[in-house]
């Protein structure tokens, strides 16, 4: 007796060749998705090698630096910087002019942004300025009059319409209070150092004759009224020779003098307590800064020499020592530009040199001369080290 029908094993065998096709186009399928899966994997870490290989090789080629634009410093042709600023990217300026003009300003086209007259007291011109260490948009400036005055300069990117429609508003700002921080007595400073925190900042004025005014104060807000209360600290130094320069360390602890004889005199703000010459040379100081960071010390002088101070503990507490000597500039040292986030700076000399130098590295990145022209009397380096303004 017959116990499968003819019909059935048809049909079964057709549901059996259907089912061998299907899986037969899916593992097909799947094979090709796998390989292609694989060769998009194997793009991608390719592209990322490139990648890092476009990252990798600049580290390796020569520092270069290009001339980009020139523009107008301003509408008066006799007006004298007295110092320049700029925003994170450098797309915005800011100047002060000896006259007492402040300038917001396009780098782009030179198009003024915002223009005005800063405060100078019962003087008529503005005679030294100077920028926090805490790199927040705070300087101080001097009228000749001997007042020292306070602005923060403010840079906020706005988007009304979308980033097609970004802009940068600009603003000066008084951060605490509009009141001279400090006074010489109608002494026009030379030099003026500047350094802040949260609660307390530090005002610094020197002369050429050598007479040093010092304000240590402590500000905190009133939690009723919320006026700014300052308690000021006045003291006043004379040192035997002029000063030439003059820096104030992050902490406050420190104020560095750089003098006409070559010297670089440590002050401890702490103790009241002058130091001995940390440096000595023939050659005048003629530059001084503090490098991003705020504990160490700078130096340029007139034979294009340029040191490094950093305190060091050496057991009775911190004392500032000579830790490094760079590359000489091969002129006079006009001006030192620290990088903002890392431990480089810029030396801009008188005839125009242009130096870039990495402190913990000790290293001449670019030295190169005639790049800026002579009379450099200001400068600005962008956050991002990567755009310089400067200003004749």
């Amino acid at each position: 007796m017959n116990l499968f029908s003819t019909g059935g094993t048809a049909r079964g065998l057709a549901r059996s060749n259907r089912f061998h096709l299907w899986r037969s186009r899916k593992d097909r399928a799947a094979r090709w998705l796998i390989a292609l899966g694989g060769v998009t994997v194997l793009f991608f870490v390719i592209l990322i090698f490139f990648y890092l290989v476009w990252v990798v090789v600049p580290l390796f080629l020569p520092a270069s630096v290009q001339h980009s634009l020139s523009l107008p410093a301003s509408g008066q042709t006799n007006a004298e910087p007295v110092l320049l600023a700029a925003d994170e990217n450098a797309e915005v300026g800011f100047a002060i002019e000896r006259s007492g003009v402040y300038r917001f300003f396009s780098t782009r086209n030179g198009q003024t942004l915002e223009e005005g007259l800063l405060a100078l007291g019962s003087g008529n011109a503005v005679s030294a300025a100077a920028i926090s260490s805490r790199l927040d948009g705070s300087l101080a400036y001097a009228s000749d009059s001997g007042e020292v005055f306070l602005v923060r300069q403010r840079y906020e990117t706005r988007f009304a319409g979308g980033v097609e429609t970004r802009r940068i508003e600009v603003q000066l700002d008084l951060p605490w209070v509009d009141l001279p921080l400090l006074s010489t007595g109608g002494v026009a400073p030379a030099l003026l150092a500047f350094s802040s925190t949260e609660s307390r900042f530090v005002v610094v004025a020197a002369t050429a004759a050598g007479r040093v005014w010092i304000n240590r104060a402590s500000f905190s807000e009133n939690f009723l009224s919320g006026e700014t209360v300052i308690e000021p600290d006045f003291s006043e130094i004379q040192t035997d020779t002029g000063q030439t320069g003059l820096a104030v360390s992050a902490d406050l602890r420190w104020l560095y003098l750089g003098d006409e004889q070559g010297r670089v005199l440590p002050y401890d703000l702490l103790r009241d307590e002058l130091g001995a010459p940390l440096e000595s040379s023939a050659s005048p100081v003629t530059a001084m800064t503090m490098l991003t960071g705020g504990d160490s010390l700078l130096t340029g002088r007139r034979d294009g020499s340029i040191s490094q101070v950093f305190p060091v503990n050496r057991g009775a507490g911190p004392e500032p020592v000579l830790v490094r000597r760079f590359e000489s500039l091969g002129e006079p040292v006009a001006l030192l530009l620290p990088e903002r986030y890392r431990k480089g700076f810029l030396a801009i000399g008188s005839a125009g040199a242009l130096g870039i130098y990495h402190s913990t590295a000790e290293r001449t990145v670019l030295r190169e001369g005639g790049v800026l022209g002579e009379g450099v009397g200001a400068a600005a380096l962008s956050a991002r080290s990567n755009r310089l303004l400067a200003r004749d």
